[in-house]
């Protein structure tokens, strides 16, 4: 069953956010508001660190636009969490198993 992660962002505070620690599959990201040089890099982490994987390197989201991930059984698996860094100011749902 999938769940959902709304990600509330503001330009003049970067966002840091866990959304899951441990294995799981994002399934994909809407994005329904943004401006101010929105822009989004997904990880492979609890915490992000610098050996952390990259699973998404620097989305740059436009408004009203869902962007749905396929791979294996539709989604890209991670094992140690779904870690998000986002600046810009937008409004973001994630949805990940």
């Amino acid at each position: 069953m999938a769940h959902y992660y709304q990600l509330s962002v503001t330009a003049s505070v970067p966002n840091k956010t866990t959304i899951k620690v441990g294995f799981g599959k994002l399934k994909g990201i809407f994005c329904s508001s943004a401006s101010a040089t929105p822009r989004v890099t997904v990880h492979d982490s609890a915490t992000q660190t610098a050996t952390d994987p990259t699973i998404i390197s620097i989305l740059t989201p436009q408004a009203s636009e869902n962007y749905p991930l396929s791979g294996a059984d539709s989604g890209i698996g991670f094992s140690r969490g779904l870690y998000v860094l986002a600046t810009g100011t937008m409004e973001l749902t994630f949805v990940y198993e």
